[in-house]
Protein backbone atom coordinates (compact mmCIF):
# COMPACT_ATOMS: atom_id res chain seq x y z
CA UNK A 1 0.00 0.00 0.00
CA UNK A 2 2.96 1.99 -0.41
CA UNK A 3 1.80 3.89 -3.47
CA UNK A 4 -1.91 5.01 -1.41
CA UNK A 5 0.14 6.28 1.30
CA UNK A 6 2.30 8.43 -0.81
CA UNK A 7 -0.66 9.53 -2.65
CA UNK A 8 -2.38 10.35 0.43
CA UNK A 9 0.11 12.08 1.98
CA UNK A 10 1.02 14.13 -0.79
CA UNK A 11 -2.69 15.72 -1.48
CA UNK A 12 -2.65 16.04 2.19
CA UNK A 13 0.89 18.35 2.02
CA UNK A 14 -0.90 20.09 -0.68
CA UNK A 15 -3.62 20.96 1.23
CA UNK A 16 -1.47 22.16 4.21
CA UNK A 17 0.34 24.65 2.23
CA UNK A 18 -0.65 28.47 2.91
CA UNK A 19 -2.22 29.82 -0.24
CA UNK A 20 -3.59 33.37 -1.46
CA UNK A 21 -5.61 31.23 -4.20
CA UNK A 22 -9.45 31.23 -3.92
CA UNK A 23 -11.05 27.93 -4.02
CA UNK A 24 -8.01 26.31 -3.29
CA UNK A 25 -9.23 23.50 -1.17
CA UNK A 26 -11.63 22.69 -4.28
CA UNK A 27 -8.91 22.90 -6.92
CA UNK A 28 -6.70 20.52 -5.16
CA UNK A 29 -9.56 17.99 -4.66
CA UNK A 30 -10.11 18.43 -8.32
CA UNK A 31 -6.48 17.48 -9.01
CA UNK A 32 -5.53 15.02 -6.45
CA UNK A 33 -9.08 13.01 -6.57
CA UNK A 34 -8.16 9.33 -6.85
CA UNK A 35 -9.46 7.11 -9.37
CA UNK A 36 -10.74 3.99 -7.82
CA UNK A 37 -11.55 2.34 -11.14
CA UNK A 38 -11.26 -1.68 -9.86
CA UNK A 39 -12.99 -3.60 -12.46
CA UNK A 40 -9.53 -5.02 -14.56
CA UNK A 41 -10.29 -8.39 -12.04
CA UNK A 42 -13.70 -10.73 -11.07
CA UNK A 43 -15.01 -9.46 -7.82
CA UNK A 44 -12.82 -11.37 -4.71
CA UNK A 45 -13.63 -11.65 -1.30
CA UNK A 46 -10.30 -12.21 0.69
CA UNK A 47 -10.96 -14.60 3.86
CA UNK A 48 -9.01 -13.96 6.88
CA UNK A 49 -5.82 -16.01 6.28
CA UNK A 50 -2.36 -16.46 8.84
CA UNK A 51 1.04 -16.25 7.68
CA UNK A 52 3.63 -18.21 9.17
CA UNK A 53 6.71 -16.46 10.07
CA UNK A 54 9.93 -17.17 8.57
CA UNK A 55 11.81 -18.09 11.44
CA UNK A 56 13.15 -16.57 14.44
CA UNK A 57 14.07 -12.97 14.42
CA UNK A 58 17.41 -12.68 14.23
CA UNK A 59 20.34 -9.50 14.80
CA UNK A 60 20.29 -8.04 11.33
CA UNK A 61 22.92 -6.01 9.56
CA UNK A 62 22.30 -2.57 7.93
CA UNK A 63 25.40 -1.55 5.37
CA UNK A 64 24.96 1.74 3.04
CA UNK A 65 26.67 2.22 0.53
CA UNK A 66 26.95 5.74 -1.37
CA UNK A 67 27.05 5.31 -5.41
CA UNK A 68 27.46 9.01 -7.23
CA UNK A 69 24.67 9.22 -10.01
CA UNK A 70 27.33 10.63 -12.79
CA UNK A 71 29.40 7.35 -12.43
CA UNK A 72 26.05 5.44 -12.67
CA UNK A 73 25.06 7.96 -16.03
CA UNK A 74 28.32 7.12 -17.37
CA UNK A 75 28.08 3.15 -16.71
CA UNK A 76 24.77 3.58 -18.54
CA UNK A 77 26.18 5.28 -21.24
CA UNK A 78 28.84 2.47 -22.13
CA UNK A 79 26.15 0.03 -22.82
CA UNK A 80 25.66 -0.52 -26.84
CA UNK A 81 21.77 -1.47 -25.38
CA UNK A 82 19.59 0.63 -23.42
CA UNK A 83 19.38 -0.22 -19.36
CA UNK A 84 18.08 1.71 -16.81
CA UNK A 85 19.65 3.09 -13.55
CA UNK A 86 17.65 0.46 -11.55
CA UNK A 87 19.45 -2.38 -14.37
CA UNK A 88 22.62 -1.35 -13.12
CA UNK A 89 21.95 -0.20 -8.86
CA UNK A 90 20.71 -3.75 -8.81
CA UNK A 91 23.28 -5.42 -10.36
CA UNK A 92 25.47 -3.69 -7.76
CA UNK A 93 23.46 -4.63 -5.35
CA UNK A 94 23.25 -8.45 -5.55
CA UNK A 95 26.40 -8.96 -6.60
CA UNK A 96 27.46 -6.88 -3.26
CA UNK A 97 24.44 -9.47 -1.76
CA UNK A 98 26.43 -12.63 -3.21
CA UNK A 99 29.83 -10.97 -1.84
CA UNK A 100 28.98 -10.68 1.76
CA UNK A 101 26.89 -14.17 2.76
CA UNK A 102 28.87 -16.31 -0.12
CA UNK A 103 27.95 -19.52 1.39
CA UNK A 104 24.46 -18.42 2.65
CA UNK A 105 22.12 -19.02 -0.95
CA UNK A 106 23.70 -22.22 -2.29
CA UNK A 107 23.11 -22.53 -6.18
CA UNK A 108 20.07 -20.48 -6.78
CA UNK A 109 19.76 -16.77 -6.17
CA UNK A 110 16.24 -15.22 -6.85
CA UNK A 111 16.23 -11.21 -7.46
CA UNK A 112 12.57 -9.34 -6.60
CA UNK A 113 11.70 -6.19 -8.38
CA UNK A 114 8.28 -4.22 -7.18
CA UNK A 115 6.85 -2.92 -10.46
CA UNK A 116 4.56 0.05 -10.35
CA UNK A 117 1.97 -1.10 -12.87
CA UNK A 118 -0.45 2.26 -12.88
CA UNK A 119 1.22 3.82 -15.73
CA UNK A 120 1.26 0.73 -17.75
CA UNK A 121 -2.42 -0.21 -17.07
CA UNK A 122 -4.87 2.60 -18.20
CA UNK A 123 -8.10 1.93 -16.46
CA UNK A 124 -5.82 2.56 -12.70
CA UNK A 125 -3.65 5.30 -14.36
CA UNK A 126 -1.07 7.59 -11.98
CA UNK A 127 -4.35 9.00 -9.96
CA UNK A 128 -4.98 5.13 -8.91
CA UNK A 129 -5.47 5.00 -5.13
CA UNK A 130 -4.30 1.45 -4.29
CA UNK A 131 -1.84 -1.38 -4.33
CA UNK A 132 -0.73 -1.28 -7.92
CA UNK A 133 2.12 -3.21 -7.70
CA UNK A 134 3.47 -6.44 -9.15
CA UNK A 135 6.70 -8.28 -8.42
CA UNK A 136 8.88 -9.28 -11.17
CA UNK A 137 11.19 -12.46 -10.12
CA UNK A 138 14.31 -12.92 -12.11
CA UNK A 139 16.55 -15.98 -11.47
CA UNK A 140 20.72 -16.78 -11.12
CA UNK A 141 23.27 -19.01 -10.51
CA UNK A 142 24.69 -17.59 -7.69
CA UNK A 143 28.41 -18.76 -9.75
CA UNK A 144 27.33 -16.47 -12.44
CA UNK A 145 26.48 -13.52 -10.24
CA UNK A 146 30.33 -13.99 -8.50
CA UNK A 147 32.09 -13.94 -12.20
CA UNK A 148 29.86 -11.61 -14.06
CA UNK A 149 30.15 -7.89 -14.35
CA UNK A 150 27.88 -5.25 -13.03
CA UNK A 151 27.85 -4.33 -17.03
CA UNK A 152 26.92 -8.06 -17.38
CA UNK A 153 23.90 -8.43 -14.81
CA UNK A 154 22.63 -5.12 -15.77
CA UNK A 155 21.95 -5.95 -19.24
CA UNK A 156 20.69 -9.99 -18.12
CA UNK A 157 18.27 -8.06 -15.69
CA UNK A 158 17.03 -5.70 -18.51
CA UNK A 159 16.23 -8.37 -20.83
CA UNK A 160 14.22 -10.68 -18.31
CA UNK A 161 11.97 -7.62 -17.38
CA UNK A 162 8.04 -8.29 -18.69
CA UNK A 163 6.64 -6.41 -20.84
CA UNK A 164 3.31 -4.92 -18.46
CA UNK A 165 -0.01 -4.92 -20.12
CA UNK A 166 -3.58 -5.19 -18.59
CA UNK A 167 -3.26 -8.58 -19.50
CA UNK A 168 -0.46 -10.01 -17.70
CA UNK A 169 -1.24 -7.81 -14.65
CA UNK A 170 -4.67 -9.78 -14.81
CA UNK A 171 -2.54 -13.22 -15.11
CA UNK A 172 -0.66 -12.19 -12.08
CA UNK A 173 -3.39 -11.34 -9.90
CA UNK A 174 -5.65 -14.10 -10.92
CA UNK A 175 -2.19 -16.46 -10.25
CA UNK A 176 -2.46 -14.53 -6.33
CA UNK A 177 -6.13 -15.57 -6.30
CA UNK A 178 -5.15 -19.28 -7.14
CA UNK A 179 -2.56 -19.35 -4.18
CA UNK A 180 -5.12 -18.01 -1.80
CA UNK A 181 -7.97 -20.33 -2.80
CA UNK A 182 -5.85 -23.26 -2.44
CA UNK A 183 -4.16 -22.07 0.35
CA UNK A 184 -0.64 -21.61 -0.38
CA UNK A 185 0.23 -18.87 1.67
CA UNK A 186 3.67 -19.69 2.18
CA UNK A 187 4.11 -18.48 -1.14
CA UNK A 188 2.14 -15.43 -1.11
CA UNK A 189 5.01 -13.30 0.14
CA UNK A 190 6.75 -10.88 -2.29
CA UNK A 191 10.33 -12.97 -1.92
CA UNK A 192 12.29 -15.70 -0.32
CA UNK A 193 15.32 -14.14 2.23
CA UNK A 194 16.57 -17.54 2.50
CA UNK A 195 16.91 -17.93 -1.53
CA UNK A 196 17.50 -14.16 -2.37
CA UNK A 197 16.81 -10.55 -2.34
CA UNK A 198 14.12 -7.96 -2.65
CA UNK A 199 15.10 -4.46 -4.15
CA UNK A 200 12.99 -1.63 -3.55
CA UNK A 201 13.89 1.71 -5.75
CA UNK A 202 12.57 4.99 -4.16
CA UNK A 203 15.09 7.21 -5.18
CA UNK A 204 12.32 8.89 -7.88
CA UNK A 205 9.74 9.79 -4.65
CA UNK A 206 8.96 13.24 -5.11
CA UNK A 207 10.32 14.75 -2.21
CA UNK A 208 9.09 18.27 -2.99
CA UNK A 209 5.58 17.41 -2.93
CA UNK A 210 5.76 16.08 0.74
CA UNK A 211 6.16 19.78 2.54
CA UNK A 212 3.98 20.23 4.63
CA UNK A 213 4.70 23.83 5.18
CA UNK A 214 8.01 23.62 7.02
CA UNK A 215 10.35 22.58 3.85
CA UNK A 216 11.00 19.69 2.02
CA UNK A 217 12.41 16.77 3.65
CA UNK A 218 15.53 16.10 3.87
CA UNK A 219 15.68 12.46 2.61
CA UNK A 220 13.09 9.65 2.41
CA UNK A 221 13.69 5.85 3.88
CA UNK A 222 11.08 2.88 4.69
CA UNK A 223 11.38 2.15 8.27
CA UNK A 224 10.63 -1.82 7.20
CA UNK A 225 13.86 -3.81 7.72
CA UNK A 226 13.66 -7.41 6.52
CA UNK A 227 16.59 -9.89 6.19
CA UNK A 228 18.23 -9.54 2.36
CA UNK A 229 16.35 -6.68 1.28
CA UNK A 230 17.65 -3.74 -0.16
CA UNK A 231 16.64 -0.11 -1.30
CA UNK A 232 17.99 2.32 -3.80
CA UNK A 233 17.51 5.90 -2.17
CA UNK A 234 18.49 9.29 -3.07
CA UNK A 235 20.20 12.13 -1.71
CA UNK A 236 21.07 15.46 -3.95
CA UNK A 237 23.64 13.57 -6.41
CA UNK A 238 24.08 10.67 -4.97
CA UNK A 239 22.28 6.63 -4.39
CA UNK A 240 22.14 5.36 -1.20
CA UNK A 241 22.28 1.81 -1.46
CA UNK A 242 20.50 0.30 1.85
CA UNK A 243 21.66 -3.56 1.98
CA UNK A 244 20.17 -5.51 5.25
CA UNK A 245 21.85 -8.92 5.60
Amino acid sequence: MAIAIFYFLTALAAMSQDSYLPFKKNLIQALYKPHHQRTILKEFQLEKIELKPLGLEEKLAIELEEVPKPAVKNIALDFNQQVSTNDILSAMIIKKSVEIQKDYFGDDFQLTIPIDVRRYVKEYGIKFFGNGIMFHVVDFKTKDIEKSSVNELAIEIRKSMPVITKESYIKFLSNLEILIAEQQTNRLRPYDPERGCLITNLSKLPANKLNFGTGNPDFIFPLTIEKNSAAILADEDKFILRLVY
